[in-house]
């Protein structure tokens, strides 16, 4: 994987002045072509960014403590997922200045998902409250370790004072990685919400809580996804991708709101959500979704 990127980023990083226009504001330097991502950060340099990040990486991981410490004395689910989206809540409070990091991505999609999985409602039932803990635990562990680690700290963010001498192959870099963040949110849930079960010669996908719950998250990271993918310099090359994942979410959304013509029942639904999000991931990863 290391040598595809690095092969894809010499080849793409003197051709993607062609495709995207240099700019000098103030000092900073940005690659932009109509949306497009955001090299330089604006008036945010990655210093602030960087510590940002550390900051935040810290409060969810108090929170994160703060709910399995709760959770292991009483028992409630409940009141952990109000513990864990209040985390969000708050981590979001402080990121008006940080919006071009994949933190405060992930974080704004914490929201909804927890809000779609009603987490804070009283009166959920045990399962619907265990299911929404382990997926909100299961995300936190992803924001921290994936996103703010490896994908802001590790990835885009070193990447964002970039110099005009380097800039094609740093905007090159910083799009790569914005790639790689779309192709991740999909494998967090085929990682972590989902596992594949072998009945005698049959291959059965089954969720790891509750089907309805992983569909809801399937929900709001698929249509996040092809966001993503459309915001990139690259979207041309990922046009299929983006039409399968806009394709899967209006087809979740349809079921969700109850129409049952296209699968029977939640079992069905979720084959096809697990199916289809493991055959987009594989051709993101492959940096080409168009074959």
């Amino acid at each position: 994987m290391k040598t595809t990127l690095l092969i894809l980023t010499l080849v793409l990083g003197t051709s993607l002045t062609a495709e995207a226009r240099v700019e000098r504001e103030g000092g900073a330097t940005k690659v932009s072509k109509g949306s497009g991502t955001n090299i330089g950060g604006g008036n945010i340099g990655s210093e602030y960014l960087a510590t940002w990040c550390r900051g935040q990486t810290s409060l969810l991981r108090n929170f994160r403590d703060k709910a399995r410490l709760k959770l292991d004395n009483t028992g409630d689910y409940n009141i952990a997922n109000k513990i864990l989206t209040d985390g969000i809540i708050q981590a979001l409070q402080s990121g008006n200045n940080a919006k071009d990091t994949f933190l405060h991505k992930s974080l704004t999609r914490g929201l909804t998902i927890s809000n779609h999985l009603g987490a804070t409602l009283g009166g959920n039932t045990e399962r619907k409250a265990m299911a929404a803990n382990h997926i909100l635990n299961s995300y936190y562990d992803f924001m921290i370790e994936t996103v703010a680690k490896n994908l802001d700290l590790n990835g885009k963010i070193p990447f964002m004072d970039a110099d005009s001498e380097n800039m094609d192959q740093r905007a090159a870099r910083f799009e790569e990685n914005f790639v790689i963040y779309a192709s991740t949110q999909l494998d967090w849930i085929l990682n972590t919400l989902v596992k594949e079960v072998r009945l005698g010669d049959r291959v059965q996908t089954v969720p790891v809580g509750d089907a309805r719950s992983v569909i809801k998250v399937a929900l709001t990271l698929s249509a996040a996804t092809a966001s993503d993918l459309d915001e990139s310099l690259w979207n041309y090359r990922f046009s299929c991708a983006i039409s399968d994942l806009q394709i899967l979410n209006e087809t979740l959304k349809t079921y969700d709101q109850g129409n049952k013509e296209m699968f029977e029942d939640e079992k069905q639904a979720l084959t096809y959500t697990a199916s289809e999000i493991k055959r987009i991931s594989k051709t993101l990863r492959l940096q080409e979704s168009c074959q």
